[in-house]
């Protein structure tokens, strides 16, 4: 991929919604409030029965950079958001959830990472359902990976869909999205396969943790985890992950042959 070129230029929000009327003005806005980019709003809403497809219709008829479209049946996480990427026509794109608060700063200050890299993130600071602080950033959680090369990327991932942006190429490698695990490890796994990955030490988002976020990264829930069924899905993410290319391929092919394996081994 080709770096060579600045970075200005349109960059597409991804967005996806799903009874998400609570909290999605408040994130609205701070999309809509990005400042020095010239910016567009893809929403894809999974067929929601509350007030989220009104509020969504309302924002486009008031501003013309938001564009929704409404699922008339539900398709899930995954597939929704690949249809948002699908209908974005920036030569930058940024996914978006529908429950958290951008920084005014955040495009402006990450895009510029894709002089030199695929894929682009930074920090992000964990709010209750109040927004107020928890006094946590997820830097203080996982350890931030930046750089080229996906093994890193095998067991944990520290990229966050919300804090990420990754030029318009990626999609000709990443889609169709992973189904096995989470759409932003799959990205950022591919990114790192095929290019590499430039983290921006600055939070820039308030990363809200309620009972109904897709992701509970502060544990708070105490949800049960079924330890075989963690452990099949991850033989299938190995196995996806073995067929992304770069440097990596052949250890992460054979990572995932033993994985496979070890089901019905004692030893591999």
């Amino acid at each position: 991929m080709n770096f060579s070129q600045g970075v200005r230029g349109l960059v597409s929000v991804a967005m996806c919604t799903y009874n998400g009327q609570r909290h999605l003005r408040m994130q609205l806005e701070s999309v809509l409030a990005q400042e020095d980019v010239e910016l567009e709003v893809v929403v894809c809403d999974d067929a929601s029965d509350d007030g989220t497809w009104p509020l969504l219709a309302h924002y486009a008829c008031q501003d013309s950079r938001v564009r929704p479209i409404r699922n008339t049946t539900r398709i899930g996480v995954n597939r929704n958001f690949e249809r948002a990427l699908s209908r974005c026509r920036g030569e930058f794109i940024a996914l978006c959830d529908q429950d958290d608060v951008w920084a005014p700063s955040k495009l402006a200050a990450t895009v510029p990472l894709l002089n030199q890299h695929v894929l682009g993130y930074f920090d992000s600071l964990f709010v209750d359902e109040q927004g107020r602080s928890l006094d946590k950033k997820m830097s203080q959680r996982v350890a931030m990976y930046q750089g080229s090369g996906v093994l890193p990327l095998c067991f944990w991932n520290s990229v966050s869909g919300h804090a990420l942006v990754f030029r318009r190429e990626l999609l000709e490698v990443a889609v169709p999205l992973d189904t096995s695990g989470y759409h932003d490890w799959w990205l950022a796994a591919v990114a790192a396969a095929t290019g590499s990955i430039g983290y921006l030490d600055r939070p820039l988002v308030d990363y809200r943790q309620h009972a109904s976020s897709q992701t509970d990264a502060l544990q708070r829930k105490g949800a049960r985890r079924d330890s075989w069924a963690l452990y099949r899905q991850r033989a299938t993410w190995l196995h996806r992950l073995a067929q992304v290319g770069g440097a990596d391929q052949p250890y992460v092919q054979e990572l995932a042959r033993l994985w496979a394996a070890r089901e019905h081994q004692w030893f591999c």
